[in-house]
């Protein structure tokens, strides 16, 4: 059933987020599920900035159809339009076990992501075909997952371009959906200027960006005290990786776990960020913290931090700012 947004949900989710200094900061949702569209009205999120797509593999191995994604997407984004709604292509392989044929010694380091979909294309071309028919608002965009090559993301765009050609005659009220890459590799942290020229948008996926910097796996139970955003590593590739994106008039985002942290919010504000995806339930407290910081003050905050040697001198700086907040 497509339900449109209607004017009654709740005034305090509704009102846009702004720093002290009145700058606008928008703050969209990462969902799993259609169904979760419901939440959006009610947490105030502005749109869909991560959906992952691999949950439509029900049984785990069989693709969805063709037809199945369609009518999914469709509905999606019919139901938050003229919210945008940015799909994330299948994400299989890594800790997602779907789909591989054999059994990989080490899968986050395998046969994964966008890896997966370029060595089998009728699940590429399927899939885009179905987002690009589903796109009649032209509120859909493709997020590409693994990027570690320009290579990777000429492939897809080559298909992107083909398909929406191919489908424009049929129908021509659809529009060429946007593309951007998941900068989650440090591969792709050190092409960040030639890919933030690419691409219309960037979102950066932390939690895999932490793990395949630092060389600790996420899940690993052994190592988990060595797992930590707030590593100087890491907050000197997101100063980086937004500040790039900015100079090239890129979008950027955060769909990460660490978007969720209030502990780094400042620091992601000085750093110049005004986007953040994150777990729907998150989001009326973010937009509550945001308003207590100048971008003025979160940016000095954010030149203090990286000239910081250590995760503990990182965290001391930012939870000495947060308490003087």
């Amino acid at each position: 059933s497509e339900k449109k947004f209607d004017d009654s949900a709740s005034l305090t989710a509704e009102l846009p987020a702004t720093t002290k200094c009145g700058t606008r900061i928008t703050f969209y949702a990462n969902i799993d599920f259609k169904e979760e569209l419901d939440t959006i009205k009610t947490s105030g999120a502005e749109g869909v900035g991560l959906f992952r797509s691999e949950n439509l593999f029900t049984d785990g191995t069989n693709t969805p159809r063709e037809s199945l994604q369609l009518a999914y997407y469709r509905e999606m984004a019919e139901t938050i339009n003229p919210m945008p709604l940015d799909i994330r292509l299948f994400d299989i392989g890594g800790d997602k076990l779907i789909y591989s044929p054999i059994r990989e010694p080490n899968p986050n380091l395998g046969w994964r992501g966008i890896r997966i979909l370029i060595d089998l294309p009728d699940i590429l071309e399927a899939q885009i075909r179905a987002i690009t028919k589903a796109n009649t608002h032209g509120n859909i965009g493709i997020l590409v997952p693994m990027i570690v090559s320009l290579d990777e993301i000429r492939r897809v765009r080559a298909v992107i371009d083909e398909t929406f050609i191919e489908l424009e005659k049929e129908d021509p009220l659809i529009e060429k959906p946007e593309i951007g890459a998941m900068i989650e590799v440090p591969a792709a942290v050190e092409l960040i200027e030639e890919i933030t020229r690419s691409v219309d948008f960037i979102s950066i996926g932390t939690n895999d960006l932490t793990q395949y910097t630092l060389a600790v796996d996420r899940n690993n139970v052994i190592v988990q005290d060595l797992f930590d955003t707030f590593h100087p590593a890491i907050i000197r590739q997101l100063h980086r990786i937004i500040g790039t994106a900015q100079k090239n008039r890129c979008r950027a985002m955060i769909c990460g776990d660490m978007g969720s942290n209030a502990l780094a919010l400042p620091f992601l504000l000085g750093c110049g960020l005004t986007r953040f995806s994150v777990v729907v339930s998150d989001i009326p407290n973010l937009k509550s913290q945001v308003s207590r910081y100048t971008l003025e003050e979160s940016a000095e905050l954010a030149r203090q931090c990286l000239k910081l040697e250590t995760t503990a001198e990182v965290k001391a700086c930012l939870e000495a700012f947060q308490s003087s907040h």
